[in-house]
């Protein structure tokens, strides 16, 4: 069961990285959401559950080349590890270039 709860979270965690991801596309380019640096954390909630994911993303400007962005958003959630009452962090992460 605590496999399956997890491969859950995974599959959630990544569901909401692409979401802000494909959301960050239909900015415009100058849209404060678009500045550089990190930005976050949002507290995004799980299926069921009362626990929370935190999704931050960074932005970086002029990357490799003029008028591209790279695009860093990460999920991270807290879980309790196998054989242990011990919290862990886990998380996911997609990369991805916006070009003007």
């Amino acid at each position: 069961m605590r496999a399956t709860l997890n491969a859950k979270k995974n599959t959630q965690a990544i569901e909401y990285c692409q979401q802000k991801t494909e959301y960050l596309r239909t900015l415009s380019w100058n849209d404060t959401e678009l500045n550089a640096g990190t930005h976050g954390p949002e507290s995004l909630s799980m299926d069921n559950t009362n626990d929370v994911f935190n999704l931050n993303y960074a932005i970086i400007d002029d990357y490799m080349v003029a008028d591209m962005k790279k695009v860093i958003v990460t999920v991270s959630w807290k879980y309790r590890g196998y054989g242990t009452d011990n919290l862990k962090t886990s998380t996911r992460t997609i990369i991805t270039y916006l070009c003007q």
